[in-house]
């Protein structure tokens, strides 16, 4: 379970990167952004997102996510559990056990 930081600047993440850059540099062989906030509280944000890098290296490559937001949802003044559920077909995103992407 985890809770964030306020305020501008701030970006805590959770992401995973391969031990080995097969494919090449970043992106290339790829990032799965499990969780990561930016700036949260500032001018009432209130989200979260979801976010895959992959295709070439930067600047070429693609990402493709969302954003988790719910009027009760408070990355700071709560606990949360953040989770992926990772198949051979798909890649399932939660927060609090709610499938969000």
């Amino acid at each position: 379970m985890l809770s964030f930081p306020a305020g501008k600047g701030c970006g805590p993440a959770i992401w995973m990167l391969p031990t080995d850059s097969v494919y090449g540099t970043w992106a290339a062989s790829g990032e799965i952004d499990i969780m990561e906030a930016v700036n949260l509280d500032a001018e009432g944000l209130m989200s979260v997102y979801a976010t895959l890098h992959f295709g070439g290296t930067a600047p070429a490559n693609v990402n493709a996510g969302t954003s988790y937001i719910s009027g009760a949802f408070d990355p700071i003044a709560e606990f949360h559990t953040y989770a992926i559920e990772w198949s051979a077909t798909e890649i399932r995103w939660y927060v609090d056990d709610v499938h969000y992407r």
